[in-house]
């Protein structure tokens, strides 16, 4: 009920929030600003029912911060489990030294708390990134919420790279796999096709 509640007002809001100033699509907390500019916040009146702060609107704000909220969100945990999916079939499936080194290095994000993390990555990454490929060269900017994802996709991979270990571990010694390596399959291909769909 919660997520239906909160993918419900994202999707409603432009009824909920009619934009009338700036584009909150671009900026979501640029609600119409109040007509009293104050750095104190302002007790909710019927014009602006969850009151103001710094002469902008909180209700625009909270309205339109579900999209972005759910844009970091969804975006942050599908480049997490792209990552532990990776990290973790290629520990789990080839074992050994490799198996070894990738789960210390899962370890070691483990080791330091998330937050932390999350302050120095997001800090530490750049804004501008330039590729240069001979004749071909193209920048990427990243605006603050990109950073932020990246930031939290970054800490938020090692769970899933664990539990998918422990899931390819369990699938590699079922039958069909011994049969798929007996007909001459590459490691490779066991992993893609026959491992990592179960």
């Amino acid at each position: 009920i919660l997520i239906l509640s909160f993918v419900s007002i994202a999707l409603l809001a432009p009824i909920l929030a009619p934009p009338i100033s700036g584009d909150p699509y671009i900026c979501p907390y640029d609600g119409p600003p109040s007509k009293d500019v104050t750095p104190l916040p302002t007790f909710p009146s019927p014009e602006h029912p969850f009151g103001t702060l710094h002469g902008y609107d909180l209700y625009y704000g909270c309205i339109w911060g579900t999209r972005v909220a759910l844009y970091v969100s969804i975006l942050t945990t599908l480049i997490a489990v792209v990552v532990g999916l990776a990290i973790g079939s290629i520990a789990g499936y080839f074992e050994g030294i490799v198996d070894e080194f990738l789960m210390r290095f899962t370890d070691a994000f483990f080791a330091i708390p998330g937050l932390v993390y999350v302050l120095l990555v997001a800090a530490a990454l750049p804004l501008n990134w330039e590729l240069n490929l001979g004749s071909f060269s193209f920048t990427i900017i990243l605006s603050d919420i990109d950073r932020i994802i990246l930031a939290l996709a970054i800490i938020g991979w090692p769970p899933y790279a664990r539990l998918v270990r422990g899931e390819i571990k369990r699938v590699k010694t079922q039958d069909f796999i011994e049969a798929a390596k007996a007909i001459g399959c590459s490691p490779l291909r066991v992993l893609i096709k026959h491992v990592l769909p179960n």
